[in-house]
């Protein structure tokens, strides 16, 4: 059983991650993919960076180095941690499945110059895999989908869209990326970002700011009501633990229908936030969430609506707004998301 689940949990991260690919995808052609640039301890980024490989190079016995030239990690930055992590994982998830076992994968970082507060560095992946052919590295390698035939495709075959997220990233970042590689030899991809540090004094008094922040927050969910259309009961239940985790008062309507309803038999201004999913029988969240706007009581335009669905791309993010709603998040939720989201409108 335990193998059973451990299959199952690996097979869900990767269709999400499938899933997630074509988002970016969708989004970086459409010129919507915005950076979020947040303050970030250098040495906290490459520990978790690490974190998330380490498994998997135990797992295929490979050997696994990080080279740091110069770069101070003990100081603070101003990047995108989310993309920046998307952007080294994805080079070093390739290096993994490329790399037979028993080979050698290092992440290696120099800093080629400070210059007026921002470092100028070069990182590189490097593996001893199975490489790429002189073609393939001309042609295709950062086309979306695209995939080159070798004796290891049928067993790490994915949509094909890393690469290409990876290089348009960069970019964003007003960076660059090269490669080398080699049939039988390995890979080396070269990826070159300015990094804007930030002066230790600065950054205490972000973190002290955040720090207070967060302490105020904390009890800003308190004994609020929430009002949770979800027609699933897995989605529900877990929707539930955790609201309630950060003191919330729950009720649970199965469809937009019975949403709708139980907002109508609440005392006015009684329902702080209604989280509404999209796809509900009966009646769907758009349609739910149009109702309550053009009911006739006083809290019925002001009370937040946040839809919580797996309808995420940007014409169902449009759809949502059309309909009254404040906000649009994404299924699978992240509890820290949507708590900063609650916050935002109730706390």
């Amino acid at each position: 059983m335990r193998n059973n689940m451990m299959r199952i949990d690996a097979a869900a991260k990767y269709m999400l991650r499938m899933i997630n690919d074509t988002l970016d995808m969708k989004r970086i052609e459409n010129g919507n993919l915005i950076l979020n640039p947040k303050l970030d301890k250098c040495s906290y980024f490459i520990e978790n960076l690490e974190e998330m490989i380490r498994p998997s190079v135990e797992e295929k016995n490979i050997t696994f180095r990080i080279n740091n030239k110069n770069i101070n990690l003990e100081r603070y930055a101003m990047f995108d941690a989310v993309r920046m992590k998307q952007i080294f994982t994805n080079l070093m998830s390739n290096a993994v499945k490329y790399t037979p076992e028993g080979g050698i994968i290092e992440f290696s970082m120099e800093c080629l110059k400070h210059e007026n507060g921002v470092d100028y560095d070069v990182f590189e992946v490097t593996d001893t895999g199975i490489g790429m052919s002189k073609e393939f590295l001309k042609y295709k390698l950062f086309q979306p989908y695209a995939q080159e035939n070798n004796s290891m495709m049928g067993k790490y075959a994915g949509p094909g869209l890393g690469l290409a997220i990876t290089k348009s990233l960069i970019e964003m970042m007003n960076g660059r990326i090269e490669v080398e590689s080699r049939l039988g030899e390995g890979t080396t991809f070269r990826v070159y970002l300015n990094i804007q540090m930030i002066d230790d004094a600065v950054a205490e008094e972000i973190i002290k700011k955040k720090h207070r922040y967060i302490t105020a927050a904390g009890d800003l969910l308190s004994d609020k009501t929430i009002l949770m259309c979800e027609d699933h009961p897995l989605n529900a239940e877990i929707g539930i633990k955790l609201l309630e985790r950060a003191g919330c008062n729950v009720i649970w309507a199965k469809n937009g229908k019975e949403g709708v309803e139980q907002f109508i038999e609440s005392l006015p201004y009684k329902i702080d936030a209604v989280l509404m999913d999209i796809m509900m029988p009966v009646m769907d969240g758009l349609e739910a969430a149009k109702s309550i706007r053009l009911l006739n009581r006083p809290d019925a335009k002001s009370v937040p609506i946040i839809a919580l669905t797996a309808n995420a791309f940007d014409e169902d993010k449009k759809a949502s707004e059309d309909a009254g709603m404040n906000e649009h998040l994404a299924k699978p939720v992240v509890p820290a998301l949507l708590y900063e989201t609650l916050e935002k409108y109730v706390g």
